[in-house]
């Protein structure tokens, strides 16, 4: 009888420490991505729009919060393992296409298979670890309901007010090269709109391929500004490459803002 509460003991304090830890992750996640919009850098276009965006930063603010306070941890564990299995879906698809970032933490740059191998452990300790189940008390439910009113408030004000509308309300811009051969080369042009900036100087794109180069002009003209890209990928330095190859191109402003960002797609053969 001894042994079985000691190990109990010892799986409720190990699910203690996962569960902080997980939570401080989710927590950190949407606090980053709350300041990259907040100063410019949010891309909502793979949320879909502004109001999806703010929805998904809640949510992981709010099971955040709850998985680390330890009220109701049977469910708050049910929680957190639904929103790392989505976290691990997205990543591994986007690790598969071959993007040089997964967004997770907003403007900071994480390679997707990293992010899915770190979801995929979160998964793992989560299901072995299964703490006894307590329910949550009158008190915490009343200051959840609070906390979570108060999060949806603060991310939708960020996600309306934000200055960022790379995406918009519609995906990043895409310009597909179609079969390009193992080794041989490829040009296109892209026009892509980008975000009104006083400063009218852009900053040299980023590239998440050293196999493409990417010129840029701002174009002027209409309501709209845009920038046209003159696009040049070359694989004679990766002969033996074949398969999917999906490039993400962003460009600043000379102040640091964000003003484009696009792929380039194309297969390899």
């Amino acid at each position: 009888m001894t042994t079985m509460l000691d190990r109990g003991g010892t799986t409720e304090r190990a699910y203690r420490c996962v569960a902080v830890v997980l939570g401080a992750v989710l927590v950190t996640a949407a606090v980053l991505k709350l300041v990259s919009a907040w100063q410019g850098h949010a891309g909502f276009g793979p949320y879909g729009g502004r109001a999806v965006w703010a929805g998904a930063v809640t949510a992981e603010l709010c099971v955040g919060t709850w998985l680390a306070a330890g009220a109701a941890p049977a469910t708050a564990r049910g929680a957190a393992a639904a929103m790392f299995t989505v976290f691990f879906v997205v990543a591994s698809a986007k690790a598969a296409a071959g993007e040089a970032t997964c967004a997770c933490f907003g403007a900071a740059r994480i390679a997707p298979a990293a992010m899915a191998a770190f979801d995929g452990l979160a998964l793992v300790a989560l299901a072995a670890l299964k703490p006894r189940p307590r329910p949550a008390s009158p008190r915490f439910l009343a200051a959840a309901a609070v906390f979570s009113l108060s999060a949806a408030a603060l991310t939708t004000g960020v996600g309306l007010t934000s200055p960022s509308t790379i995406g918009g309300p519609h995906p990043p811009a895409e310009l597909h090269l179609g079969v390009v051969k193992a080794g041989g080369t490829a040009k296109g042009l892209l026009r892509v709109p980008v975000v009104q900036n006083q400063s009218g100087r852009l900053a040299p794109p980023s590239v998440s391929c050293t196999c493409l180069a990417v010129t840029q002009q701002v174009q002027e003209g209409g309501e709209e500004q845009t920038v046209l890209l003159s696009i040049c990928l070359d694989l004679c330095s990766k002969p033996e490459f074949r398969g999917s190859l999906r490039i993400e191109v962003e460009g600043s402003w000379a102040d640091g803002k964000q003003a484009y960002n696009c792929f380039v797609l194309c297969e390899v053969q």
